[in-house]
């Protein structure tokens, strides 16, 4: 009585509801050291085996495991398998205790009475620690310390050439205050001169 429990069970969640094959991330927005189950939905038929890979191909390397609900031994492991997965006779996929190494892309084929099918997906893995400001983030500047570094330069610029501006002025006025005086002072003496010699001529006409 429970052999035929548990296969009726076994039937239960290998028989899915028809449609294309679809891979949904139970959470969505899986976090490190949490869980997430890659829940497969949308079979036509019954599942005969299903095979998950990690990369974009279904080759030996990108193997994980290989699942067939009604063998003795259903689970065979490949390359990119690990402790902490477990796969569910409907075709989904547990990982936990993530580490920021689950994140990729990661494909199912199923084979199924009629036909074989495959999906694919993206997984990301989220920081939420308090010190994870740094963590995931692209290598280079943030936009926000390039625009710093632009208007400190633009400043610096703005401020140099306003000293080159103000220190050329200076010096042509300086430069032509000189040349005023150089100018100016033969023409005082001069008049002065011709003003003493009018004076002196005056003085002798009297005597």
């Amino acid at each position: 009585m429970t052999g035929l429990a548990v296969t009726v069970l076994l039937g239960v969640l290998v028989d899915v509801s028809s449609g294309m094959m679809s891979i949904s991330l139970i959470p969505q927005y899986p976090v490190i050291q949490g869980s997430v189950t890659l829940s497969v939905t949308g079979n036509t038929g019954t599942i005969q085996s299903f095979f998950w890979y990690k990369g974009s191909e279904t080759s030996s390397p990108c193997h994980i495991l290989s699942y067939s609900p009604h063998k003795e031994i259903p689970l065979t492991t490949g390359q990119m398998y690990n402790h902490r997965l477990t796969a569910f006779p409907n075709g989904s996929l547990l990982i936990y205790n993530l580490t920021s190494t689950d994140q990729g892309h990661y494909v199912v084929r199923a084979d199924l009475e009629k036909m074989v099918d495959e999906a694919f997906i993206l997984l990301h893995v989220y920081d939420v620690s308090p010190d994870s400001s740094n963590v995931n983030k692209p290598a280079g500047c943030s936009i926000g310390s390039i625009v710093g570094a632009v208007l400190v330069v633009v400043f610096v610029l703005i401020v140099a050439g306003f000293l080159v501006y103000y220190t050329y002025k200076t010096r042509n006025r300086n430069n032509g205050l000189s040349v005023d005086t150089s100018i100016q002072v033969p023409i005082y003496e001069n008049t002065a001169m011709n003003s003493l010699q009018s004076n002196i001529n005056l003085l002798q006409r009297n005597t």
